[in-house]
């Protein structure tokens, strides 16, 4: 079985960034704490290793209006990337 992957890209973003995809449709609801938690540990680690700070983690929306990703919960609502944040701090 052969499966298509779809690259996400953002024009001038990705030449300098590195690009975690969180498996869900995040329009209403935030992604399951696990998840977070996961994720958090792998931001974590990526920007100790490429030493970067916290204030580098974006969206894709943030980069991209036409973008729906990450989902409405992002920044409003839920407000995941404040759980996000938190979770890559408590590494």
């Amino acid at each position: 079985m052969t499966l298509a992957i779809e690259q996400a890209t953002v024009t001038d973003v990705n030449a300098d960034g590195v690009g975690v995809a969180l498996v869900g449709n995040f329009t209403t609801v935030a992604p399951p704490s696990a998840q977070l938690s996961a994720a958090g540990r792998l931001v974590a680690w990526l920007l100790t290793e490429l030493k970067l700070p916290s204030a580098a983690l974006y969206g894709r929306r943030e980069l991209d209006a036409k973008s729906a990703s990450p989902g409405d919960q992002w920044l409003s609502g839920a407000r995941y990337k404040d759980a996000l944040l938190q979770a890559v701090k408590a590494v």
